[in-house]
């Protein structure tokens, strides 16, 4: 493998052009890979076409990327690696605030859509914890999602269109570009969430909604965190229509909420809309709250530094060699498998915290040791728990020394032999992503 650089290289400059390819001489360690590995930059779709055609040639494994943000997702890729960016497939295509609709090209960052639809006091409704540096292909890769889930949805529900290059170069558009399409299978499904293992994303359409009037978030905090579930469930059914509703350990907020100590569950209830109908229903969550029993019951007059809290914790988790576990089930539910993970580690020399998104049955748990057997030993126990509720439990970040002993996506939601009919049929040859999505798809 240590020549695979040497061989390929020259196949993509010829084509692409010296300026877009460049040979990372340590490899890429997010992906475990320990050579030399090329990394393309295609300038224009037909490149990244032409890219595809010779990785395929050369029987090589291609790994799209944009920012790189998400290269600490999946399992460990199989074969000689090419890393393809979209990077400098950067532009706004088109933006209608009309329409509320907005076309934009892969490489393109979250941030830099928020900045230029806050002009039209519009906004692109995806809070993923990377929003600071994740681009457009990353979103629709990975359908990547946070707090705003409850109220918008995820990408899978945002995004009208994509246009993906397939690995034998073909280009196909999928959906459109409005917000009502004709009846009949919506395609642009396939390839959010896909993992980039069916096509390569070049640009994709989103539905953009206006920015909120006002925003308000309330606080409480519970005394654990079957507490804190059950302050969450009130806050539901009282007559609210919250943006969101988080569930967080205090570790990583004490500094926010002052004079709490330890690992406290708060309940994160935000609210935006008019600043009427935000001031009626912050007081009445307040009120709500405070009779059920929660503590240090407090507003915040702008929500953004509650939703940064949750980016931050999972920043925090990667950068100091964390796995991040999403659990995918019904909260009250979730609550005997997070008892046993609590149990379990707690006779180890690691940690775990906790964080959920309340009404979208979504809990992370942050597990951090020094052993990667023990992790991965927690991590099959909780698998054994979530599969007794009917729940899933996905690795969303991990070091890469954990990522070689577990399947980071655990038993497959949709059936194995349809998935692998698509990647068939769109993929033949499992040039793309091969090894990383759900295990046994490229068999």
């Amino acid at each position: 493998m240590a020549d695979v650089a040497d061989r390929i290289e020259p196949a993509f400059a010829r084509a692409l052009g010296s300026d877009a390819v460049t040979v990372d001489a340590d490899g890429v360690l997010a992906l475990g890979v320990e050579v030399p590995t090329v990394r393309v930059a295609p300038h224009s779709v037909e490149q990244v076409a032409d890219a595809l055609r010779i990785a395929r040639e050369h029987d090589a494994v291609v790994v799209p990327t944009g920012s790189g943000s998400a290269l600490s997702l999946g399992n460990l890729p199989r074969g000689d690696v090419v890393l393809l960016s979209t990077g400098k497939l950067d532009k706004t295509l088109d933006y209608e605030p009309r329409d509320l609709t907005a076309i934009v090209e892969a490489g393109k960052t979250l941030a830099s859509i928020q900045e230029e639809t806050a002009a039209e006091h519009q906004m692109l409704a995806l809070d993923p914890p990377n929003r600071a540096s994740t681009s457009v292909g990353g979103l629709v890769a990975t359908n990547a999602s946070g707090p705003l889930r409850q109220a918008y949805g995820t990408p899978r529900d945002l995004c009208l269109g994509t246009t993906v290059v397939l690995s034998d170069g073909a280009v196909v558009k999928c959906g459109g570009r409005v917000v009502k399409n004709v009846a009949g299978y919506d395609t642009t499904r396939l390839y959010v969430g896909s993992m980039g293992t069916l096509g390569v994303v070049v640009d994709a359409s989103f539905r953009l909604h206006p920015v909120p009037e006002k925003t308000a978030v309330v606080v409480g905090v519970g005394a654990d965190w079957a507490d804190a579930v059950d302050l969450a469930r009130r806050v539901v059914e009282g007559r609210v229509e919250p943006r969101f509703v988080e569930l967080l350990d205090l570790g990583d907020a004490h500094w926010v909420v002052e004079g709490v100590d330890g690992l406290a569950p708060a309940v994160v209830v935000g609210f935006g809309g008019s600043e009427a109908q935000v001031e009626h229903q912050v007081e009445r969550t307040s009120e709500a709250l405070a009779s059920a029993g929660a503590s240090d019951v407090r507003v915040d007059e702008d929500d953004a530094d509650w939703r940064a809290l949750f980016a931050a914790v999972a920043h925090r988790a990667s950068a100091r060699g964390d796995t991040v576990v999403r659990v995918g089930g019904v909260m009250t539910a979730i609550l005997p498998a997070m008892r046993a993970v609590s149990d379990l580690v707690g006779a180890r020399d690691m940690d775990v915290q906790w964080l959920s998104h309340y009404t979208s049955g979504v809990v992370y748990a942050v597990l951090s040791s020094p052993s990667a057997a023990s992790v991965a030993d927690v991590l099959g126990r909780l698998r054994r728990e979530t599969a007794k509720l009917d729940a899933t439990a996905v690795v969303e970040s991990a070091p890469v020394e954990v990522r070689r002993l577990v399947d980071v996506w655990g038993a497959p939601t949709a059936p194995l032999e349809l998935m692998r009919e698509l990647k068939r049929r769109l993929d033949p040859t499992a040039t793309l992503n091969r090894g990383r999505f759900v295990r046994g798809l490229d068999t």
